[in-house]
């Protein structure tokens, strides 16, 4: 067990107060996934309704994605990104190295120093 700092006290709940805890949890965990439903049913209304864009008649995705297009080419970056993730071409975020025996024992006894001295 980690030392406490001396300004923190241990909750110590009776039994009684530990479900009615839970209770109070699994009733606002309720209410928020009935209020996530309720955006995802309005989103979805919206998104089917047909919208003027342009001249042209559009549903709310084809409308919003004209949107994101027209934000981008004005340079919005975080537009442009969200297009280039959308249509797969998001670059990967994860980086290979290939370490010689010398790097990967230098690596270790790093590894091993920290460790040590969080412990």
């Amino acid at each position: 067990m980690k030392k406490q700092e001396n300004n923190l006290r241990p909750i110590v709940l009776t039994h009684e107060e530990a479900i009615e805890n839970g209770r109070k949890g699994g009733k606002k965990s309720v209410e928020k996934r009935r209020e996530r439903k309720a955006l995802k049913e309005a989103l979805e209304m919206l998104l089917e309704r047909n919208y003027k864009v342009d001249g042209q008649t559009c549903n709310g995705i084809e409308a919003a994605s004209v949107a994101l297009i027209k934000q981008a080419l004005n340079g919005n970056v975080k537009a442009f990104e969200v297009i280039r993730d959308t249509i797969g071409e998001k670059p990967t975020d994860t980086v290979n190295l290939e370490l010689n025996n010398d790097q990967r024992e230098a690596y270790e006894k790093a590894a091993a120093a920290i460790k040590g001295k969080k412990q």
